[in-house]
């Protein structure tokens, strides 16, 4: 009976650790995507920036630019919780 509680209880934490740490996995992810597409944006208006981007082959890629851009927003978003 009382093991049987225990474990239910672990299981109730384990889930509950399970559920917060997808819950940060999302949250991050749609942050960086959205830092990502704000970047982008900045950057397209830039010309210093198009310049150098352009000269290089592989960032005139429009889903290499995607996924640096969400690269980049995903440091960006996630920095200022990051322990220092």
């Amino acid at each position: 009976m009382i093991g049987h509680v225990v474990w239910r209880g672990f299981v109730v934490v384990v889930a509950f650790f399970v559920a917060v740490a997808v819950a940060l996995v999302v949250l991050f992810v749609l942050g960086a995507m959205w830092t990502g597409d704000e970047l982008s944006a900045i950057a397209a208006a830039d010309p210093a920036f198009r310049d150098f981007a352009l000269q290089d082959p592989a960032l005139q890629d429009p889903v290499v630019q995607r996924s640096v851009a969400m690269a980049f927003g995903a440091i960006v978003f996630i920095e200022p919780w990051s322990p220092h």
